[in-house]
């Protein structure tokens, strides 16, 4: 019979390769290039008619795992938009109609989920939010309460 302090090493030993192995997904490089706006031009006025600021934030994240475990690959119709962490956003050119979004992120486990998403001339904000178990991507048309903290991501 095994040693209380074997089982106890072994259950260590397990937590530690459970935590290292979800920090985190490899990044992906976007096909589109991003629009970049100076921070006082980023606004509703300049959005629509395909161009769509897509951000990840502005949704309760525990210290423990914001940075890790919230780090989003992006592909709209199999073409890579890049990674996205919590805190940050891009605007880029989708053009208008039907698309579907492919979403990745790691938990302890690589999480995936898919999104039909309809652009039109109004589609202004996507909100990006990865769960335990899926993702939520939401047109809501309005800018993060706190979009000054956010970062713009460049491409």
């Amino acid at each position: 019979m095994k040693s209380k302090n074997q089982i106890i090493g072994k259950i260590v030993f397990l937590t530690i390769i459970i935590t290292f192995s979800s920090c985190g997904i490899k990044p992906i490089i976007s096909e589109k290039p991003y629009i970049k706006l100076p921070s006082y031009q980023v606004d509703l006025k300049n959005l629509g008619n395909g161009r769509i600021m897509i951000y990840n934030g502005d949704y309760y994240c525990p210290v423990a795992v914001c940075g890790t475990s919230t780090k989003v690959n992006v592909e709209m119709d199999n073409q890579a938009l890049g990674q996205i962490n919590y805190g940050e956003y891009f605007i880029v050119d989708l053009g208008a109609g039907s698309k579907n979004f492919h979403l990745e992120h790691v938990e302890v486990f690589k999480i995936k989920s898919d999104h039909k998403i309809i652009i039109d001339e109004n589609t202004k904000v996507l909100k990006l939010e990865p769960t335990d178990f899926s993702h939520k991507l939401t047109i809501t048309n309005e800018l993060p309460t706190s979009l000054q903290t956010f970062k713009q991501l460049t491409n």
